[in-house]
């Protein structure tokens, strides 16, 4: 049998690309080396903007919705700020949530092979084959939705260019949760260049700290730095830390996100927006992508570079001015973060980025405008 899709990987983007095209009546066939449901080190924030991508039901594994945030400089100067229209994400067990996402794709229609490793492809103008742990299959083309450490990316020599950032997070059960209830806490400056992390979820603590540069300084010595700092976490016990990078694409760079028959999507592509790291809204808007991308093909003959540019002309342009909001706020953590406990209009503004109601590049434009020293750039 030769499949109409074959997609390696189901976490948001394999899962949205197969409930997409299973929907649309193709035939997927959808594999992950893994079994679900299965541990995924992730902060677990879906912004408010994914709501209308996902099913109808997807309230039901959301742990909390988050109104606002507690922002911080290294656990001092702190600042309560609510936004005024409603949610501005939810918190999700990545463990919960990617199975009910594997689900729905497999109700839609779409067959889902678990437990089964990739092990070659070979990636032809009008087929794919996927050579796996358990078999040979065949398809027309190839969504690789397979995680940052992608096996799709690497076998075919695609998204070289990504950069990772540098990553640590632990969930913890304390009783501390529910003072957070719809809050989370973002602490510019925890480490150099990024900040750090606590998100309230079902009953759970989930706290961490990333960077943007890939420097030589100790990331765990800021994470114990980081928890030292929180009294409610004095005394609790931290069974398991998880180390892991997110992928992003740097400014400027050529966007390799296509084979013959094959498109990369999710953190496979590097689609990971670089101010906060979120990766699971673009995981899913991407895999979507990547899917009526290939319906396109079926029905109009349209040709693959189509996704390569919408993904430029949806993603990577804002990104870009992700990067600059990035580079702004990490290399002046002190000031940002004087700014902002003064400020209620920046953050209502960032609030309406994370609804989708405005836009980075906007809002890139007015950190610029506040700016004390308008030539000075990180190095």
């Amino acid at each position: 049998m030769t499949y109409d899709c074959i997609i390696i990987g189901l976490g948001p983007a394999g899962s949205s690309a197969a409930y997409y095209l299973a929907k649309k009546g193709l035939s997927v066939l959808a594999l992950d080396k893994e079994k679900f449901p299965r541990h995924k080190p992730c902060g677990g924030c879906v912004s408010y903007k994914a709501e209308e991508l996902l099913p109808p039901d997807f309230k039901s594994v959301v742990n909390n919705s988050i109104n606002g945030a507690v922002f911080s400089y290294k656990g001092k100067k702190k600042a309560e700020f609510r936004g005024s229209n409603g949610p501005v994400g939810y918190m999700v067990s990545r463990e919960i949530f990617d199975a009910y996402l594997v689900k729905k794709a497999e109700e839609a229609g779409a067959k889902v092979k678990e437990g089964e490793r990739l092990l070659d492809i070979y990636d032809a103008k009008n087929s794919v084959i996927v050579f796996s742990s358990k078999g040979r299959y065949k398809g027309r083309y190839l969504i690789g939705a397979d995680g940052a450490n992608s096996s799709v990316a690497k076998r075919l020599g695609l998204a070289k260019e990504r950069r990772l950032f540098l990553t640590i997070n632990a969930e913890i059960k304390t009783d501390s949760a529910e003072d957070f209830s719809d809050l989370v806490e973002i602490d510019i400056g925890a480490i150099p260049y990024g900040y750090g992390w606590v998100f309230p979820k079902n009953g759970c603590l989930d706290i961490g700290i990333a960077s943007i540069k890939d420097e030589s300084f100790n990331p765990k010595k800021y994470f114990l730095e980081f928890i030292k700092k929180r009294p409610f976490l004095k005394d609790i016990k931290i069974e398991k830390t998880y180390a892991f990078r997110l992928p992003t694409n740097p400014e400027n760079t050529p966007l390799n996100i296509i084979g013959k028959s094959t498109l990369l999507a999710g953190d496979a592509a590097g689609l990971t927006d670089p101010l906060v790291g979120e990766g699971i809204y673009y995981a899913i808007k991407s895999g979507q992508i990547a899917g009526e991308t290939v319906l396109s093909l079926f029905n109009k003959g349209s040709d693959i570079s189509n996704y390569r540019e919408r993904i430029l002309k949806e993603f990577i342009s804002e990104f870009n001015y992700s990067w600059k909001a990035a580079k702004l706020i990490y290399s002046m953590p002190y000031f940002w973060s004087a700014v902002i406990k003064r400020n209620i209009k920046i953050v209502e503004f960032y609030y309406k980025v994370l609804r989708g109601e405005e836009t980075y590049s906007s809002f890139s434009r007015k950190l610029k405008a506040i700016m004390p020293h308008p030539r000075h750039k990180m190095s």
